[in-house]
């Protein structure tokens, strides 16, 4: 079926990268590759156009028209591809993102964090009282098990 195609779909391929350079936003689809593959996926689905799907050919064809320049399904790509780097960038930037604030106190996981501590560096560091720092715990090895 269409499905298992639309899925071998792989961006080390010569058609991709011309797919990719002809959507005249080709850094930004190369790097949200996989991404865009499950927009075409809906956008199959909705437009019903799996049947009409038969070989590799025809799905390699069928991108290279969705993320054409000057289509509305490769403007719609474009917008979709922009936010996800845009969510990204802010998500990385931010020093606070592995911490929640409520009533205007820094908690993670229910437990408040002192003000005087310096952001929470990953999702499972720990704050340490006695110490006054964040613990990061250490993953056990297999051996150790």
């Amino acid at each position: 079926p269409w499905q298992e195609l639309v899925d071998g779909l792989c961006l080390e391929s010569s058609w991709a990268e011309i797919a990719c350079m002809k959507s005249g936003y080709g850094g930004l689809l190369s790097r949200y590759f996989k991404e865009a593959i499950g927009f075409f996926k809906q956008h199959i689905l909705l437009y019903d156009k799996g049947p009409s799907l038969l070989n590799s050919s025809d799905v390699h064809q069928y991108f290279a028209n969705f993320t054409a320049p000057g289509s509305r399904t490769s403007a719609f790509l474009h917008a979709e591809l922009l936010k996800l780097e845009a969510a990204e960038q802010s998500h990385s930037l931010d020093p606070y993102r592995f911490e929640k604030r409520i009533g205007g106190q820094r908690t993670y996981m229910g437990c408040p964090i002192p003000d005087e501590a310096p952001p929470r560096p990953e999702d499972n560091a720990i704050w340490n009282d006695r110490t006054k720092q964040w613990i990061l715990p250490r993953l056990r090895s297999k051996a150790a098990s």
